[in-house]
């Protein structure tokens, strides 16, 4: 399988080059962001489109998305922890965290 990227990305800055299994070539110039996609190989159609949830609810345990060989659509959003500050008897702060 021959896979490489090739070409040119430009904002105020670039990116030239190429990138091969065996070898990375070319130059970085400092931008403030670069976004895009990259394909390997025929534009990505050896990988299936990853069609489970996109969004994580932080837990207790821990969480796997099962990404691994799959062609991502859009990013992964993990959504924030609840934080809720409130004045208590004794004159100071009580923090909840999660929860409602």
């Amino acid at each position: 399988m021959s896979s490489e990227l090739r070409g040119s990305i430009r904002t105020r800055a670039s990116v030239h080059g190429s990138i091969r299994p065996a070898q990375i070539a070319g130059c970085i110039v400092p931008a403030p962001r670069i976004t895009g996609r990259v394909y390997i190989g025929q534009a990505g159609e050896q990988y299936p489109v990853y069609d489970g949830d996109y969004t994580a609810i932080p837990r207790p345990a821990a969480q796997t998305l099962p990404t691994e060989g799959r062609r991502m659509e859009q990013d992964v959003t993990v959504e924030k922890i609840p934080v809720y500050i409130t004045e208590n008897p004794a004159n100071g702060n009580t923090i909840y965290i999660g929860g409602s």
